[in-house]
């Protein structure tokens, strides 16, 4: 519009509103917009008499909604309560102490713990003493604050956040914490705004310390969204070694978490007050978040440096359009991650599904570089930040020169420090395995594309062949049989690989650097290697047994094969579980398998030659190279782009056909899209938390008193031996415990997921919850963004599909190009779809429903799980593995943080294949009389000299072994020992042991009285 025909319409405005001339400023194209506004803000003020009434935002509340504005306040009144219940007692009291008594967990104790967690690494103050006694120390402490840590009740404050950011309601709960941060940042405007100006104004001083105490203060003072968020992460972090706080409140915490970044809230990543990550809590937040986008979660880290103060958060809220805090007086400490989610149409072009933007804490400037380990602290910043991101971006004052300078240096030894972890750690790199897996996933897909859009085309130019020609349903079926003989061919774009030999590769490389015998690396192929059971040789054992008497080498050969069986049988089955998944073959699996082989070798018996360990590993990784092979086969014959576009053959046959008899197939395309889209991600989603469900089924039934407690567990599965009174039972629990508490644990399962249907009906549970998202989904994608509904056209028909992927992301990965194939040239318009589709929706619950409950193979399901409810119930239970040296019995104490090994009951060694070396009797006598007396023993670890039983802790202090507390405690094992003497004796190629006499007296109800006392089971 020109000038002139502006200033005629401004002049006809101030005559409608008959205003005087005066009231208008019209802007001389000479004068700048700054002259322009300050003679405006010049003539408002004068304007104004000083007789006008004036009223603040808050207080225009009513008089919006009498002028008919929709007012957020309106409609969030119970948000803003809640908010002003956690922060009400802000007023009373200075924010430090709030913090202390409502936020408890981020206070001393964690940054003490914190403190201590990093001296373990360096070992910087240990003084005058021992390392390892220092380290000792150190962790005990470790220990203790933990337990207290853990002791913390959940304040009032903390009730109410959590509940509210737990509320599922979106919209309540954005209402909620846009209310919380409107209070708190009030609070911190009215308690900072002093503080920082004091801390800028000493910050030109020299005055060390007193910048230190008001930068603290500083700290203290500050409360904002993040500090709640950071307690209710510890909250989860510390509820394990928790007694007050229930499984069932902390569980979720995670969840909730993954929903707030997946709604683009962030999340602290590193406590920049206590300098630590709160471990736990961060791994399970993004396996959470991972769960609830389908494993569609690629990442592309971004992350800021520079000083503090030169306007980070501002860069990335400016360049992402987020909200990373900025205001408030408060700035960044440590280190946030917010998540913001790829448009579809660029995450093949970008190979990520989120960007994950990084914002941390300022760099000290160089007017507060004297502060004590100001550069070092910066160094760990820069190092932790880039080492997690693909892309850093640096910001810098240009003007200041010294500043540049500086944050380039920091950057700079960052990076040569991630080398160094680069170099030390890259074998060990598991993200290399998940990253492959899916480059081989995305070329497999492309693969498949390339298929898809050959044969379209061709369908496309058959039809336009003989749309002139009258042809009968089989001619068109032939003529459709011979493009597609034409288009498909012969050779797969997967080749397959010599798994065999990468499998022999990464064994040599685990032998790098070691002085290892010729053999290993003559060898050509592990085709022929472990064929055959393992069996110790002479060779594998060390001459210092080797120049000893016959007795002791046969002993140890004795010990070593005793070791290695179970080995073998734990780590086939390891290798097994990994060869039944659907994944193609990785380098790290094999690692992994060596790893495992390691660990075991760590309680291996001593005087082993190094011949030992290489054959050990060759046997394994022979069975492992065969298991890995047919896993690797199958994973090509599954995703061949060949077979995969074969199964879309019917689909395009009958797309064809319709086309050219011009038939309705609205009603087919919406069955296919639900069965070829719908139904495998439902699957999924149901599989996905079926183990978990399992899991909880089982611990809160009837049976759930076998795994409360370690303890009570083996109790129950001795009480079953002895009630079955099985040989073969009684000789794997002892031999092999690993393997026959993981088999038993895993019948236990099948018979308790076959009664009832219990399985089936764990399944329609999760059916029913994910149909009535689906459900949902369907309604809110047949409108628009402005709420009506969609135009019917076919075009319409894509938005909607679009819109119902955006509404179940976080629940279900419905592949595009699935979705792309499926909507082939469909002619239907948009109304009569989404009718057909709930109809087919619909349908798909009564199929799964019966699927369900036809389905036979529970063993098969359980096999298949992403989350194996056998093996979480096995680390409830196993302890830490170890098992006594005289007995063999295991270690009834928890997971591995405990000082001494022990056990309730003890057995007769004779159980465990130990007997006399001259009579070759199996040895009745028990550990827990023996320790105690005056009697010796020998064996590979005193090198065939006979030692003290009461010395015992000489060769083994690590385990505690106490008397009997009463004669019949170890009935149990007598009565066993008594009942199968001969059955044991023929089993280890010896003699049956000469048992006392009243052993022979004790019956089974005896036998079960005993195993109750020692358990303290009434």
């Amino acid at each position: 519009m020109e000038r002139q025909d502006v200033m005629m319409s401004v002049e006809a405005m101030r005559k409608e509103l008959d205003l005087p001339n005066g009231s208008i400023r019209s802007k001389d194209p000479r004068v700048n917009v700054a002259g322009f506004s300050e003679k405006l803000r010049t003539t408002i003020r004068k304007s104004l008499t000083n007789g006008t009434t004036t009223m603040n935002v808050e207080n225009m509340l009513e008089k919006a909604v009498d002028l008919g504005l929709s007012v957020d306040e309106k409609t969030s009144d119970e948000q803003k309560k809640a908010a002003e219940e956690i922060v009400k007692g802000i007023g009373v009291r200075h924010i430090p102490d709030y913090k202390k008594q409502q936020l408890p967990v981020q206070g001393d104790k964690w940054k003490s713990l914190s403190q201590s967690e990093k001296e373990e690494c360096r070992l910087k103050n240990a003084g005058d003493h021992g390392l390892e006694e220092y380290k000792s120390q150190l962790q005990a402490d470790m220990k203790q604050l933990k337990q207290e840590l853990g002791k913390y009740k959940l304040s009032k404050a903390m009730t109410f956040f959590i509940e509210h950011v737990s509320n599922s309601d979106k919209e309540k709960r954005d209402f909620f914490l846009k209310w919380m941060k409107l209070k708190l940042d009030t609070h911190s405007r009215n308690k900072l705004t002093g503080l920082r100006s004091k801390f800028k104004e000493h910050c030109m001083t020299k005055d060390v310390k007193l910048i230190a105490e008001l930068e603290q203060a500083l700290l203290d003072s500050s409360l904002g969204i993040e500090h709640y968020m950071r307690e209710m992460g510890l909250i989860y972090e510390f509820s394990a070694t928790s007694s007050t706080t229930t499984a069932d409140e902390i569980s979720r915490l995670p969840g909730v978490a993954a929903e707030m970044l997946l709604d683009g809230y962030p999340l602290e990543l590193l406590d920049g007050d206590a300098s630590n990550i709160p471990e736990r809590w961060v791994t399970d937040v993004l396996m959470e978040l991972h769960k609830k986008v389908g494993g569609q979660s690629r990442l592309l880290v971004l992350t800021v440096l520079g000083v503090q103060s030169t306007g980070k958060s501002t860069l990335l809220n400016t360049m992402f359009g987020v909200q990373f805090p900025v205001s408030s007086g408060r700035c960044t400490r440590g280190a946030y991650m917010l998540f913001l989610r790829v448009g579809e149409d660029m995450q093949s072009e970008m190979n990520c599904d989120f960007i994950v933007l990084i914002d941390t804490e300022g760099l000290k400037s160089p007017h507060l570089a004297q502060l004590e380990d100001s550069y070092e602290h910066d160094n760990q910043l820069a190092t932790f930040v880039i080492g997690l991101s693909d892309v850093t971006m640096i910001n810098v004052a240009m003007e200041n020169s010294t500043e540049m300078k500086d944050v380039l240096q920091i950057a700079t030894h960052a990076f040569l420090r991630m080398k160094q972890v680069e170099i030390q750690h890259s074998t060990n790199n598991k993200l290399d395995c998940a990253l492959d897996a899916k480059k081989g996933i995305i070329q497999t897909q492309e693969f498949q594309r390339q298929y898809r859009t050959v044969i379209e085309e061709r369908v496309m130019k058959l039809l336009c062949d003989c749309k002139d020609s009258t042809l009968s349903n089989d001619e068109l079926i032939d003529e459709f049989e011979k493009m597609w003989t034409e288009v498909i061919v012969k050779e797969s774009g997967l080749k397959e690989q010599d798994v065999s030999a990468t499998v022999l590769h990464q064994l040599k490389r685990n032998f790098l650097n070691r002085n290892v015998n010729e053999e290993l690396q003559s060898i050509g192929d592990l085709k022929e290697v472990g064929k055959t059971p393992f069996e110790v040789k002479s060779e594998h054992l060390d001459n210092t047994v080797v120049e000893k008497n016959m007795s002791l080498r046969k002993y140890t050969k004795m010990e070593l094969q005793k070791f290695a069986d179970p080995v073998i049988e734990s780590c086939s089955r390891f290798v097994r579980d990994i060869a039944r998944t659907n994944r193609d073959y990785h380098d790290c699996f094999t690692k992994d398998l060596l790893d495992k082989i390691d660990e075991s070798l760590k309680s291996a018996p001593k005087h082993r030659s190094p011949q030992f360990e290489i054959d050990l590993k060759l046997h394994m990784c022979g069975i492992a190279s065969r298991e890995f092979l047919q896993m690797h086969k199958r994973f090509l014959l599954d995703m061949d782009p060949l077979t995969e576009v074969k199964k879309y053959k019917a689909q395009y046959m009958t797309d064809f056909l319709d086309l050219y008899q011009e038939k309705d197939h609205c009603q087919r395309k919406a069955n296919d899209f639900v069965q070829f889209c719908l139904k495998p991600a439902v699957e999924e989603y149901i599989n996905r938390s079926l183990g978990i469900d399992i899991v909880d089924e089982i611990l809160t039934s009837s049976h759930s008193a076998t795994y409360s407690s370690r303890s009570f567990f083996q109790y129950s599965i001795q009480k079953e031996l002895l009630q079955e009174e099985n040989f073969e039972s009684f000789l794997k629990y002892i031999s092999n415990y690993e393997v026959y508490v993981k088999d038993w644990i895993f019948q236990h399962i099948l018979g308790k997921m076959s009664d009832d249907k219990t399985l089936c009906k764990l399944k329609t549970k999760n059916l029913q919850v994910i149909v009535d998202k689906i459900t949902k989904a369907t309604e809110w994608a047949s409108k628009g963004e402005d709420g009506t509904v969609l135009p019917d056209n076919t075009e319409s028909i894509t938005k909607l599909i679009s819109n119902m992927r955006k509404y179940l992301i976080k629940d279900l990965s419905i592949p595009m190009e699935t979705v792309n194939a499926i909507l082939f040239q469909i002619q239907s318009t948009c109304h009569p779809f989404l009718n057909s589709l709930k109809i087919s929706i619909n349908g798909l619950k009564e199929q799964l429903q019966d699927e369900f409950s036809d389905s036979k193979d529970i063993s098969e399901t359980l096999n298949q799980l992403p989350i194996s409810p056998q093996d979480e119930l096995f680390k409830r239970v196993f302890g830490c593995g170890q098992q006594c040296p005289f007995c063999n019995v295991p270690c009834e104490a928890g997971g591995k943080d405990h000082k001494q090994h022990h056990a309730a009951v003890h057995r007769p060694q004779g159980l465990s294949e130990y007997k006399h070396l001259h009579t070759q009797k199996l040895i009745h006598s028990l550990c827990t009389t023996e320790v105690h007396s005056d009697r010796k023993f020998s064996n590979t670890e005193t090198q065939g000299e006979f030692h003290p039983y009461k010395d015992y802790t000489k060769y083994y202090p690590d385990w505690h072994i106490p008397p009997d507390y009463t004669i019949e405690a170890s009935d149990y094992w007598k009565y066993v020992l008594v009942q199968n003497n001969d059955r044991f004796a023929e089993e280890y190629k010896a003699k049956p042991a000469d048992v006392p006499e009243a052993w022979r007296s004790i019956t089974k109800e005896q036998a079960l009285k005993g195993l109750k006392d020692a358990f303290n089971v009434k």
